[in-house]
Formats: C-alpha cells, structure tokens, sequence
C-alpha cells in the first residue's frame, strides 16, 4: 500500500520538472531572440552612426564622447592665409592658445610653452601672440592680412562656439622682418600638419599643435620639419 501510494508524487514530481524546464528553455529561446534582435538593431543604426560621424568632420562639429578629454578639428573653409579650428576644453584646467610666425621649432619639435598668465588676458610674444582661452566649446580663428599700405598682419581670435559675439582678439603687423621671408615670399615646397578633417583627441595636460604650416625651399634633403619660416597655432593647458 505504502508503495503504491508514494508513486503518484514521483509521478506529479517529474511532471513538475518537465515543466520547469520547458519554461526555462522557452526564456532561454526569448533572451536569444531579444539578444538576436539587439544585435540586428546596432547592424542596421552603425551606418547611421558612421554618416552622423562623417557629416560632423565634413561640418567642423566635434563628437565629445569624453566630457574630460579636450577635442579639436578643423572646420571647413579654410583657405591659404586663413585657418579656423573647433575645440573642446573641458572643465576644471587653464587654457592657452598662442601662435607663432617664422622662427619656427625645426625637428619636430614642440613650441616653447608660454608661462601661464594668472588671468584672462591677451599678449604679444617674439613674432606671435596669445591668449588665454574658456573652457568649453570654442571656435579659434588665425588669418594672414595684407594691408593697403603692403604690411602682413595677423588677425587671431577666440570666441564660444555658436554665439554671434566676438570672443578674445589679439594680433598685429609682422612688421619688415618679413620683408624677404614668409608670408610675403612663398617657397614653393609648402606642407600643413596638425589637426586636420577628422577630430583629434588629447588628455587635459600638454601642448596640442592645431596648426604647423611651414615653408621651404624645395632643395634636396630639405623636409618641412626643418624648415623655419611658416605659422603655427598650439593650445596649451595648466592645471
């Protein structure tokens, strides 16, 4: 009696078990159709993602992925005697953007820093200037100009990305020093490096060449890393 008793619940046990496991197998089945269905989404959203990233280096717009890294691109348009550049400076650090005409590092070298003013302001350095530079979204413009009177002058200026207003401007007259260098002689070996279409990315600390365009003359065993005469543009951070 005991034994006929006690096979009804090892039967209801098994059932139960069955049952358990189809339910287990159907959740199995679900996450990997929901997983299957994910990975088909980011397939087909990818080259959506890939335009918008395409669209914003063609556009000068940066993508900050890293709110805590600085970000830079050149913005479209830029033409022989005039370069604009878009940056990200993050919060919590000093910023510095100077430039330089002729007289340039040779060797790759990096600029000599500028002592970091204590304040917002602007100056004037050996062939150069500078100023000092907000965190945040900012737009950084260098322009060569000939005056009426035959004198090259930069014009150099920072301003908020998006915002009508004019930022922090600085600049003046190159002066006769280069009455027999670049700008007013163009060499006919020319190369532009730094930041170019596609953004670039840095941590907070360092110098970070925007723009190093340099002019020579093309004799053999003579590289643009050697060369002298030209304009550069570097932004500088402190802590």
């Amino acid at each position: 009696m005991d034994s006929e008793g006690r096979q009804p619940r090892r039967f209801r046990f098994s059932l139960l078990n069955l049952l358990l496991l189809i339910a287990l197998v159907a959740c199995a089945a679900l996450i990997y159709r929901q997983q299957q269905n994910v990975a088909a989404m980011h397939r087909e959203v990818q080259p959506l993602r890939d335009e918008v990233a395409k669209y914003r280096n063609e556009s000068g717009g940066l993508d900050i992925a890293d709110p805590e890294k600085i970000y830079a691109i050149a913005m479209p348009g830029n033409t022989t005697d005039e370069w604009r550049y878009r940056v990200y400076l993050p919060e919590g650090r000093r910023y510095l953007v100077a430039y330089r005409v002729n007289d340039l590092p040779i060797g790759g070298a990096a600029p000599q820093e500028i002592p970091m003013p204590s304040g917002n302001t602007i100056g004037s350095t050996e062939n150069g200037g500078y100023c000092t530079i907000e965190p945040g979204e900012r737009i950084v413009r260098v322009a060569l100009l000939k005056r009426n009177d035959g004198e090259w002058a930069v014009q150099f200026t920072t301003q908020q990305a998006g915002s009508p207003t004019p930022g922090s401007s600085t600049g003046g007259n190159l002066g006769e020093g280069v009455s027999d260098r670049w700008p007013e002689v163009r060499s006919r070996a020319q190369a532009t490096g730094g930041v170019f279409g596609q953004q670039a990315f840095a941590p907070q600390l360092g110098t970070i060449v925007l723009l190093d365009h340099r002019s020579w003359d093309s004799a053999p065993g003579q590289s643009s890393a050697d060369a002298p005469e030209g304009i550069m543009v570097w932004l500088q951070t402190a802590p």
